[in-house]
């Protein structure tokens, strides 16, 4: 049986045909289409099967990174949304955090809320602290409420009051009440999305699943009734969701925030897969596209993941505020950065060059495309300065032209700035490197961890060309290439297992006292876990119970995530947790009190289903040195430090699919493939080991 992944891009859409039975892997990559991101992943799904002579009856699972979610954040391209919130609490979204993405600006413009002032209702009701009904609901007020923005034209409607957590009672009646008024699909609880304590976060997560429910529903009927049509109906189709696995689509249109981070978490799964079969401790994930630029840590070939997340703002962070909406979900940690191969070039009002965060996109797309793309880009600057061929993009199925990708840059960024062309295209790749470095270092020093102690594995269409450099900035030695490069995140679709987070807030001391109370929670959520994974279509498959506490001290405002295991919560379990709080205090703050009180906060719980994974055969043994004069030569302008200008050189060219296990090669050189192209820089050496990943070691 087959098993599809397609990863769709702002500029590209990824996919990768997997025979379980052949253990083989066929790959394809074409241009996104924007406007409607189904036609892409029809084509390729159509384009790839006719290539092998397959039928699409065979097409056993499909599973689906997509940045619908995210773009539409982005782009503010939401649903109208309203909003109900407890009577005194109609400012929430706007007064948000004291907090600023950054401190001393005092220009810094603040996002619009999702929902408007005038869409937000206030709801006479209270739940107390303990889950106490202090007043009912007014259930009178409640349906006008809901009749007057039904009359405004809302689609989608979030629920957020105050305590809900604890009690959901008036929660579910109003959802109850507005069924009358939206769709069911359409009525987003806070006490179903976010479970948790602090009402702006809880609120904000409620808000931003309502805004993208409406989009992401109507591109899921869109694709899975063309789907039918295509003959694949009894395929089962899987959505990535931030967390590094993947739900059901049915159940992921529940879940659309779950959504935001849906392509670059798929990339850390595998990452975090070549980290465990490589036997790599430390590893720095960097993915660069056509639209964005993604890093991650892989410590032990685990994922590292956040609870506080932001999206919308110049750089989608977690744990950092980055201006954007915070959403609380467990995702991946993964720093972003609008930097990609298509971002666009141009010069700020105070004379000073600027890369990103606006993209040209997959159409127009960058001029050198010849498609009407009048701004300079990345891909712009590669063509002109050699590292890319006009005639192999995407393996020739898209052409590149020169005279057009000159032309932008020479008028859009030369000229103002006095530059001859090529100078001006090696500025526009030195100030996206300098972009790609800050949120390397935003997940790696930032955090306490010195870079030069892990290994940087490099993939997407452009991430294999700015790692030498990037590297060097970071001081890293060793870099790894991955076979597939340019289609690496979809190859984490093909890895990730189906999951589920589940959390309850309960503000405890942990101490013996309680353990009978934290005990009765973790059944809850065990409870609810098992009923999940009943009802999943692979419920028969592996599972795993991840349990974790979010633990702080006493009179701190801030949690860490600490893992646990097993499902009695006994005096032995609780030292033994305490003891890990502890370490891990003092690892991130440098301090630890273990004299202190610590508070537990939430429980969660992780239900994995294990899917079974592709493995990558052995690449054949070379059976002797590579020659010289078999790479072809291209001129490629080079900067070799700083302070010199460029060089013109003839660089080899090799195709990555004439280089066996063993063969080596010295840079400066290019390697070149259908989806992306390495370049190795002077001072680096590289080998091929016996899975066909490029090795760079300086």
């Amino acid at each position: 049986m087959l098993r599809a992944a397609i990863d769709t891009g702002g500029t590209f859409t990824d996919v990768l045909l997997f025979d379980e039975e052949q253990n083989k892997l066929w790959p394809l990559k074409i241009p996104t289409t924007p406007d409607h991101p189904e036609k892409a992943f029809l084509q390729g799904l159509e384009e790839i099967l006719k290539a092998i002579q397959r039928q699409p009856f065979e097409l056993k699972t499909i599973v689906h990174g997509t940045t619908l979610v995210t773009n539409a954040l982005l782009q503010q391209q939401t649903a109208k949304t309203g909003l109900l919130v407890t009577a005194g609490f109609r400012d929430l979204l706007e007064i948000g955090r004291q907090s600023r993405p950054e401190l001393y600006n005092l220009q810094q413009e603040k996002l619009p809320p999702l929902v408007p002032r005038e869409l937000i209702r206030e709801i006479p009701e209270r739940i107390g602290p303990q889950g106490q009904i202090i007043q009912k609901i007014d259930l009178s007020v409640a349906k006008k409420a809901l009749q007057d923005l039904h009359r405004q034209g809302v689609e989608a409607l979030a629920i957020s009051l105050l305590f809900s957590f604890l009690n959901p009672q008036h929660e579910k009646r109003l959802s109850q009440l507005a069924r009358e008024f939206f769709p069911e699909e359409f009525i987003f609880l806070s006490s179903q999305v976010s479970p948790e304590f602090r009402e702006y976060e809880r609120t904000s997560t409620t808000v931003v699943a309502a805004a993208v429910a409406p989009p992401l529903v109507n591109y899921l009927k869109a694709l899975l009734n063309n789907l039918a049509r295509l003959g694949s109906s009894h395929s089962e189709v899987f959505l990535m969701h931030s967390g590094g696995g993947m739900l059901p689509a049915r159940e992921a249109a529940r879940h659309p925030h779950q959504l935001i981070e849906s392509g670059p978490a798929a990339g850390l799964v595998a990452v975090a897969h070549w980290a465990k079969v490589l036997h790599l401790p430390r590893v720095i994930a960097f993915d660069l596209g056509g639209t964005t630029a993604k890093t991650g840590l892989i410590l032990n070939g685990q994922l590292q993941y956040t609870v506080d997340y932001q999206v919308g703002g110049p750089i989608h962070s977690g744990g950092q505020n980055q201006g954007g909406y915070p959403v609380r979900f467990p995702m991946v940690d993964v720093a972003e950065c609008g930097a990609g191969s298509g971002s666009i070039a141009w010069i700020d009002p105070g004379g000073h060059l600027q890369v990103g965060p606006h993209s040209a996109g997959a159409y127009p797309g960058p001029a050198a495309y010849g498609q009407g793309g009048q701004e300079p880009t990345l891909t712009d600057a590669y063509l002109l300065l050699g590292y890319l061929h006009p005639a192999d993009l995407l393996g020739g199925r898209k052409s590149l032209h020169l005279v057009p990708a000159r032309q932008a840059i020479q008028k859009k960024i030369a000229h103002p700035l006095g530059l001859d062309v090529r100078e001006a295209a090696q500025g526009i790749l030195t100030i996206a490197n300098a972009s790609m470095l800050r949120i390397l270092r935003l997940v790696s020093i930032s955090q306490g961890y010195d870079p030069r102690e892990f290994t940087l594995l490099a993939y997407g269409g452009a991430g294999p060309l700015h790692a030498c450099q990037l590297a060097e900035e970071m001081g890293i030695k060793k870099i790894i290439i991955p076979p597939f490069p340019g289609l690496f995140s979809a190859m984490g679709l093909l890895l990730s297992d189906i999951t589920m987070d589940f959390v309850r807030t309960r503000i405890l001391s942990l101490e013996t006292k309680n353990l009978s109370t934290i005990q009765s929670i973790l059944d809850i959520l065990l409870q609810e876990a098992q009923a999940w994974i009943q009802h999943s279509p692979d419920h028969q498959k592996n599972t795993l119970l991840l349990p974790s506490a979010d633990l702080r001290y006493q009179g701190q405002n801030y949690e860490l995530n600490v893992p646990f295991s097993g499902k009695k919560f006994t005096s032995g379990l609780m030292n033994s947790l305490l003891s890990s709080f502890h370490q891990l205090h003092q690892q991130v703050y440098g301090h630890c009190e273990p004299e202190e009180t610590v508070e537990l906060v939430n429980l969660r719980l992780k239900a994995i289903i294990k899917v079974p994974k592709p493995q990558l055969p052995s690449l054949e043994k070379a059976s002797s040195p590579l020659k010289e004069q078999t790479a072809s030569r291209r001129e490629i302008w080079l900067k070799t430090t700083p302070q010199t200008g460029l060089r013109l050189i003839q660089c080899p060219v090799w195709p990555r699919h004439l280089l066996h296990a063993g063969h080596e090669i010295k840079g400066p050189a290019l390697i070149q493939e259908n989806n992306s192209t390495t370049f190795v820089g002077p001072a680096w050496h590289l080998w091929v080991d016996s899975l066909g990943n490029l090795i760079l070691e300086r």
